[in-house]
């Protein structure tokens, strides 16, 4: 985005300036949250890609973390944005992912896993 300033000068003299200003970040954004996952005991690990939940108006690369809030259910790690989700115990976790942009701009969505 660029603006401009005028000012006129005591003699009558025009005086135009520009002043280039870095557009405003916009935040990434929830394309779509994931589906809840049911899974038999003894499933090991599966993967949930989550290539094409988050995106970001201003095309900025995305960074991708995840979390699982019951460790003793199931552990996450992530690579690019295919988490990994292993298998711990019986019960139930929520997996919180959250995006950032480069600007710190966060947004994050989440999704049930069972074992049972």
């Amino acid at each position: 985005m660029k603006r401009t300033l005028f000012n006129v000068l005591a003699m009558g003299t025009l005086l135009i300036m520009g002043v280039a200003c870095a557009p405003d970040n916009d935040p990434p954004l929830i394309i779509e949250r994931p589906s809840d996952v049911s899974l038999a005991t003894g499933f090991g690990t599966i993967t949930v890609d989550l290539t094409g939940t988050f995106t970001d108006p201003d095309e900025d690369l995305l960074s991708l973390i995840v979390e699982s809030s019951n460790a003793s259910v199931v552990t996450v790690t992530v690579d690019r944005f295919i988490v990994t989700v292993t298998e711990v115990g019986n019960g139930e976790a929520t997996i919180t992912a959250t995006v950032s942009d480069p600007d710190g701009d966060m947004v994050s969505t989440n999704f049930m896993v069972s074992v049972n």
